[in-house]
């Protein structure tokens, strides 16, 4: 029996996508595991933001000038923090599905005494973020197909998938590689039509990085599609806005 991806993802001529990954298609997939992918370079920069003009010292920890403090940058930490207890947060959950021990960093994790993520532990270097962090999205990463194979745990998945997007709408907010191109069309979802960001790709065979402003990526082949048919709607609304006042001018419409 062929099953076909659990978000009715289609190709580009309507066919429904495949469910090539538990439960969802490969595009489905690639969007997770992509952005888990990134999530240590993330945190790790993100780190090092914090204090916007420190250096780093042998020992990868920031430090600032000895004459007087730097302004902390709040929101690279609390965007840190998040990223960190969000992947704490979803390891626990699904090790709790799939009936095995979360990660150390997730067991370990600085906790409130009711039990909530606190953060980051205090004073942590870039290296030492990116190594917790990598840790926890490898653990999610090498058990994705597993995971997204689950029926009792379906409501998780999809609030797992709108949260992961975070890492998109962070890295626009807080960019580490070459500034983007903003694309003539606007994120094409119709709740959002945000700023659409173009990384260029970082390394030879790297594929180029969409993601608009708020968050919403899409896959270098999908984007290619999507421009073409937004710059032919472009043309013939020109077409017909031309036609429009040929007519209104030969007729004396005012």
């Amino acid at each position: 029996m062929t099953l076909f991806c659990e978000n009715e993802c289609t190709y580009d001529d309507g066919s429904p996508r495949l469910a090539e990954h538990g439960r969802y298609c490969t595009r489905c997939w690639r969007r997770l595991d992509m952005a888990l992918a990134q999530a240590p370079d993330l945190a790790a920069h993100l780190v090092a933001s914090v204090v916007p003009s420190a250096s780093a010292d042998e020992s990868g920890k920031v430090s600032s000038s000895k004459d007087a403090p730097l302004p902390l940058n709040h929101a690279a930490f609390d965007d840190a923090n998040e990223l960190y207890s969000m992947l704490v947060y979803w390891t626990g959950v699904f090790a709790g599905h799939l009936q095995v021990r979360p990660p150390e960093p997730a067991r370990s994790a600085w906790r409130t005494a009711t039990a909530k993520i606190v953060g980051l532990p205090a004073d942590i270097t870039p290296q030492d973020a990116s190594t917790l962090t990598g840790e926890l999205a490898r653990w999610i990463r090498n058990r994705l197909d597993t995971i997204l194979t689950g029926v009792d745990w379906a409501d998780d998945i999809a609030a797992f998938t709108d949260a992961i997007a975070n890492v998109w709408r962070m890295n626009a907010r807080w960019p580490r590689i070459d500034r983007p191109a903003f694309s003539r069309m606007p994120c094409p979802r119709d709740d959002c039509q945000a700023r659409l960001a173009v990384y260029p790709p970082t390394f030879p065979g790297d594929a180029r990085r969409i993601v608009c402003t708020a968050g919403h990526w899409y896959p270098e082949d999908e984007y290619e599609h999507l421009i073409l048919v937004f710059e032919q709607t472009l043309r013939e609304q020109k077409q017909v806005e031309k036609t429009v006042r040929h007519l209104a001018k030969k007729y004396g419409i005012g």
